[in-house]
């Protein structure tokens, strides 16, 4: 299940082909689960029966991972590894407060996000602070100004990846 996007920019970094099954008897969980409820398996993946989603994810974690799916896992700590020797790189000179600077941080299913804004997360403690007709207009007036830093910091970094790549 990924998770939600923050109030900053943020780019997710994975391997292609990832693989349909994360675990072994994944599928056939679902397809139990699917059978149980009286619905679709593609309703019990996407979450629609949160219940019936539980139930079949209790069933296939006990299980390994598939062969695949620990290879795809290999791809994206490559991938991770480049990117952060690209950060080092952009980050080698420049000098910029902590919750602005770009980092890297590792989701629960293999892949990665870079983002900025450490501190712009702390502030969604439930959805309903995440909404922003519920936020005070004092913090959405902050959170509006961080972004906008937050945005020129993730635009500097591009533009360090489009002269390295595009522009010899």
């Amino acid at each position: 299940m990924k998770k939600e996007a923050g109030p900053t920019p943020w780019v997710r970094i994975e391997s292609r082909n990832e693989p349909e099954q994360m675990f072994v008897g994944e599928n056939e969980a679902y397809e139990q689960s699917a059978k149980k409820y009286d619905i679709t398996i593609e309703e019990v993946k996407r979450m629609i029966n949160m219940d019936a989603w539980q139930e079949a994810r209790k069933i296939y974690k006990i299980n390994d991972e598939t062969k695949e799916y620990k290879e795809w896992r290999k791809q994206n700590k490559i991938l991770k590894e480049k990117a952060k020797s690209l950060l080092d790189e952009f980050y080698k000179d420049r000098e910029v407060r902590k919750d602005i600077k770009l980092r890297i941080e590792n989701n629960p299913e293999g892949d990665f996000e870079i983002h900025n804004g450490k501190y712009a997360y702390e502030y969604i403690k439930n959805e309903d602070e995440y909404d922003p007709e519920k936020l005070s207009l004092k913090r959405r007036e902050k959170i509006e100004n961080q972004l906008k830093e937050y945005q020129v910091e993730m635009l500097a970094f591009t533009e360090f990846l489009k002269k390295k790549y595009f522009e010899h």
